[in-house]
């Protein structure tokens, strides 16, 4: 009976300690592109550009913590975008040659139900007490985790801005996946001198 008790507390501690931790949201900062367009020199000749990565599963679970970014429709893409002029230069995910979502919106569509892991973990707890655990964890633990990849994903997320002469600033894009190719453009503007012009990708 003894032994019995003990085997259930050590997998109800395993349960607990695993739980714990899928309950959480974790993921890595952002690593930088490596490429020379980052490299800020008044004296060089005067360019704007950016450079980019396209994440794979692999980087969205990474930077993300889910590999389900692709199957909601949307490509993650880094950004880095160098001014190196000495000119004042309005960035906007609105305008790439394909249509970008708000990182929020991501976020939204990749919430955990709390209720619905509750629930599935409750109902195995009747045949398996020690499910009970994360039962509990996983449906209360739900708001946190949306709550800390909101932060992230706006966090990371290409704001428009103003980019300021010799300046480089990056963050991730969400393109829409039927719309993504390959070969796409960035349109940006001179707001000193009041005229757009548009980059291509590399």
């Amino acid at each position: 009976m003894k032994t019995n008790k003990l085997i259930v507390s050590i997998v109800a501690t395993i349960f607990m300690t695993n739980s714990m931790g899928l309950a959480r949201y974790k993921s890595d900062s952002l690593k930088k592109i490596d490429t020379h367009n980052t490299q800020i020199n008044p004296s060089k000749e005067k360019s704007v550009a950016f450079n980019y990565k396209i994440f794979t599963k692999d980087d969205c679970k990474k930077y993300f913590n889910t590999k389900s970014i692709v199957k909601k429709g949307y490509q993650p893409i880094q950004i880095i975008f160098t001014n190196n002029s000495k000119y004042s230069i309005e960035l906007s995910p609105d305008n790439f040659s394909f249509r970008c979502a708000d990182g929020r919106d991501v976020a939204n569509s990749l919430h955990r139900d709390g209720m619905a892991r509750g629930i599935g973990f409750g109902i195995g707890s009747l045949w398996f007490m020690p499910l009970i655990f994360p039962a509990l964890i996983q449906g209360l633990g739900a708001n946190d985790y949306n709550d800390a990849m909101n932060i992230d994903f706006s966090n990371k997320s290409l704001k428009k801005q103003v980019v300021a002469p010799y300046t480089t600033v990056e963050g991730v894009i969400f393109a829409s996946r039927d719309e993504f190719s390959r070969n796409f453009t960035l349109t940006v503007q001179d707001i000193d001198k009041k005229m757009s012009f548009t980059l291509f990708s590399l």
